[in-house]
């Protein structure tokens, strides 16, 4: 079975970030969509809902003979209903099988990288929509501002979020790509940097000829990648972005509540303001800007214009609470050392001289442990840290053990305290907060029950 046969798909996992992505996609192109799930709430769930997507917490609502077919996270790939669909000959898929084969049926723009993926597919996704082009999009969050898509007789592109996890990216067939930057990450899976970097290399392997490759210079992994590339792939198109380095360069600086950026094009400068704050935001919205003028033939400057306007996705440095708040409430999804950084300096730049104060909630085992000095070093940098428990994640990555034991160690190391509970975390937080302080909340596991329990305390 293809994927245009498959009308009626149930999707085992279906809250996932990139799985209520793909349901939605699927939704609007009229595909009869539900889905099993944890009762948990989160994040994902609002939008689907509204979509009028089922969600089901028990395995039993699945009956096999009103499905074509079954997509599955690679979380739940023993899941009961997928152990029932394959004993029932139901076609079943992946989450990354099933975008390589929509990959194959478009021209595929993919963002790659370790940091920024989402925020750049969203940046293009933006930029499409502001064009007027027709295209479709799945990536692991949603805009902040989610502008009506053009009428679709059928998508002109594909924009996609290209994980490196498991190497799943290789499955997909892509034409214009975007590097945003490359650093060891998925430790579960990955040995070393080493290992992550020939995972990049076999991707720009697979690429057809002639096709384009977007690379930040931002990111020695990817330097080293792109020397790779004009060795071994010279057929391609190479464009390069960077603060101090590439085709495109950037200057970035602050004046009050302004945020301009200068771009350095062709021997020229424009100056620019932006909407979002923080160097890596920047350098995500730039890089889209130039995929999508190589993709689609527009001047260069004027997809960067249109990509200052962008307001960013959610769950990236977001801000929850009213402007007219006694203090300020932020949702952040960093979960590496690297990422806690930028989004602590994106904080100081929107709130200059004022305390952050950092619910930090670290996502596996393994990646807290691999990291732990960076995470020691990154962490540090707040003014007021409380720290949960290690999330296991669906990989049961780690014991009820580590993940109390580690975090606590953590919060030794950091001056941060430990909070067993979003109860315990919200309470923690009130009872330091003062007028005027910042705080977020961050991690890649669900903060959906932190976020609501600040918000109903008087933000």
């Amino acid at each position: 079975m293809n994927t245009s046969s498959a009308q009626r798909i149930y999707m085992i996992g279906i809250k996932g970030t990139g799985m209520s992505s793909l349901a939605l996609y699927l939704c609007d192109r009229g595909v009869q969509i539900a889905g099993w799930d944890v009762p948990e709430r989160f994040l994902s769930e609002d939008e689907l809902v509204r979509s009028h997507i089922r969600i089901d917490s028990d395995p039993s609502c699945f009956k096999a003979q009103e499905w074509d077919a079954v997509i599955y996270s690679s979380a739940h790939e023993k899941h009961q209903i997928l152990t029932t669909s394959v004993s029932l000959g139901l076609p079943r898929w992946s989450y990354h099988e099933y975008l390589g084969m929509l990959s194959t049926l478009h021209h595929t723009i993919a963002v790659a990288g370790t940091h920024g993926k989402s925020t750049a597919s969203g940046c293009i996704d933006f930029l499409l929509k502001e064009l007027d082009i027709t295209h479709g999009a799945i990536y692991g969050a949603r805009p902040i501002h989610n502008g009506a898509s053009p009428v679709r007789k059928e998508d002109d592109y594909l924009v996609l979020e290209a994980c490196e996890y498991r190497k799943h990216f290789l499955s997909y067939s892509i034409d214009t790509l975007l590097v945003t930057n490359i650093e060891w990450e998925h430790v579960d899976f990955y040995e070393n940097e080493k290992a992550v970097e020939d995972s990049f290399r076999s991707l720009i392997e697979r690429m057809p000829p002639a096709g384009t490759l977007v690379i930040s210079m931002n990111s020695p992994l990817c330097r080293a990648l792109l020397l790779w590339t004009r060795e071994n792939r010279q057929d391609l198109t190479v464009l390069t972005y960077g603060r101090d380095e590439g085709e495109v360069t950037y200057s970035y600086d602050t004046y009050g509540d302004e945020h301009q950026v200068t771009v350095h094009l062709a021997g020229k400068e424009y100056p620019i303001y932006t909407t979002l704050v923080g160097s890596g935001f920047i350098e995500d919205t730039i890089g889209a800007a130039l995929a999508v003028s190589a993709v689609t033939g527009e001047d260069r400057m004027k997809t960067v214009t249109i990509a200052g306007r962008f307001a960013g996705c959610k769950g990236r440095v977001e801000r929850l609470s009213d402007r007219s708040a006694v203090w300020h409430l932020y949702s952040d999804y960093a979960h590496h050392p690297s990422e806690i950084r930028s989004s602590i300096s994106s904080l100081r730049l929107l709130h200059p001289g004022k305390r952050i104060v950092l619910c930090f909630y670290p996502h596996t085992v393994s990646r807290t442990r691999a990291l732990w000095d960076d995470f020691v070093s990154a962490l540090s940098e707040s003014d007021v840290l409380f720290i949960a428990p290690v999330s296991s994640t669906a990989r049961k990555d780690g014991s009820l053990h580590e993940v109390k034991e580690l975090s606590e160690r953590l919060c030794l190391q950091t001056g941060g305290q430990y909070a067993e509970s979003d109860e315990k975390m919200t309470s923690l937080v009130l009872s330091v907060l003062h007028e005027d302080d910042v705080c977020v909340t961050m991690g890649a596991g669900n903060t959906y029950g932190i976020c609501k329990l600040l918000e109903k305390k008087g933000v």
